[in-house]
């Protein structure tokens, strides 16, 4: 059987593209590049927000023009089910239950959970890329956090992928109905993946993970555990990025992290604030208590001055007053972040967010990130509107 397995850029979806590969490649089959040389397509999918969702089933659409079977994974299925039934009928799998991918195919000898995980991004297809460059550079955005990673996908940069699912409950999201409750892996298995990647000469490895600073919880242990495993096994000079820190954990554990980053071991790490109102953060059912993540943050930014904060925000989620939006933009701009990304809200299929009243108008919304775009320009803080 000759199959394609394509996604559309998450870098979590992209490791499971690349084990799916191994996957399909060990029990016999031959991988191609071509969709019309393929027998089966395998997409894997990304819903985290409105536009990954339109690109999503852009994807699938095009696909679909060849004679392969068309098969959809990842997060589209959970989040977006009755879209996606609009336009496909065949199989899918949200990225929870992807194991049963086995049922498909009873005759492979090898499955999946048998597979070990990737530390090797697959890109999408390049056309999807420069489509999606383009769709941007045509908005007026310049899409520079996505060219600003293009050529780590080709660099000696390491992927760690340290847990699957999340402990999260965010009112916004339909991330946890794809993706499940938190699943750590192993810290043996981890220590070993991470090996792997130093013997390859990785100079820079990017630690991550659906909710990344909840590693550990579901077993007993916690993040500082790992990354003080982590360190002890590094005997030269290696760089971590850690890719989706909720605030909390930012929080709980930020002696141990502020000491890493002072240290030079961790040198970028992503926190997603998404509001600097204690109302709003409730609302979404995240952790209110703004004092502390700013104190925590600040102190991160302090502890080396060649350190990057990356953040993402919601604008005009559901209630969110002028005051509110005023308090998020003083937290942006008191904690020394050096990327935002800035999201607007939507509502979405499967979130509860979008049952809440007060919706604010797309108008306001639009205002509202204008007035926050300029605000982080003044403070010569990079961005990108999403």
């Amino acid at each position: 059987m000759n199959v394609l397995v394509v996604n559309d850029g998450c870098e979590r979806r992209q490791l499971d593209s690349a084990r799916l590969k191994d996957y399909f490649g060990i029990n016999g089959c031959t991988l191609v590049k071509r969709p019309q040389d393929a027998d089966l397509i395998v997409i894997v999918t990304c819903a985290f927000n409105q536009e990954k969702e339109d690109l999503s089933i852009e994807l699938i659409r095009h696909y679909q023009q060849y004679t392969a079977e068309v098969v959809v994974l990842g997060c589209l299925p959970a989040i977006a089910p009755q879209r996606l039934a609009t336009i496909h009928t065949g199989k899918s799998l949200p990225t929870v239950e992807h194991h049963r991918i086995d049922e498909w195919f009873p005759e492979f000898s090898t499955g999946l959970d048998d597979i070990a995980d990737a530390t090797d991004l697959d890109g999408p297809p390049k056309w999807f890329l420069l489509r999606k460059a383009l769709r941007r550079s045509l908005q007026g955005q310049l899409g520079s956090r996505m060219v600003k990673r293009l050529p780590k996908m080709l660099s000696s940069t390491g992927h760690l992928r340290i847990s699957y699912g999340c402990l999260g409950d965010c009112t916004y999201c339909g991330i946890r109905n794809a993706i499940g409750r938190l699943k750590s892996k192993p810290l043996a298995q981890i220590l070993l993946e991470y090996q792997t990647l130093l013997e390859r000469g990785c100079k820079r490895i990017r630690i991550l993970a659906d909710d990344t600073g909840a590693w550990g919880l579901d077993t007993g242990s916690s993040l500082p555990l790992l990354l003080s495993a982590l360190d002890q096994a590094t005997a030269r000079k290696v760089s971590w990025e850690l890719d989706q820190v909720h605030p909390v954990w930012a929080v709980r554990y930020q002696d141990a992290l502020r000491d890493l980053i002072a240290s030079g071991r961790i040198d970028s790490m992503l926190v997603s604030v998404q509001s600097g109102s204690p109302s709003v953060l409730r609302s979404m059912r995240r952790f209110p208590d703004v004092d502390k993540v700013r104190d925590a943050l600040a102190g991160f930014t302090r502890a080396h001055k060649d350190f990057s904060l990356l953040t993402d925000v919601i604008v005009g989620f559901p209630g969110e007053t002028d005051e509110d939006f005023g308090q998020t933009v003083a937290l942006l701009l008191a904690c020394g972040f050096a990327y935002v990304n800035i999201f607007g809200y939507t509502d979405r299929e499967v979130c509860d967010a979008r049952n809440l009243d007060d919706k604010v108008p797309r108008q306001v919304i639009d205002r509202r990130i204008h007035t926050l775009t300029k605000a982080l320009a003044k403070a010569d803080i990079r961005h990108e509107v999403l």
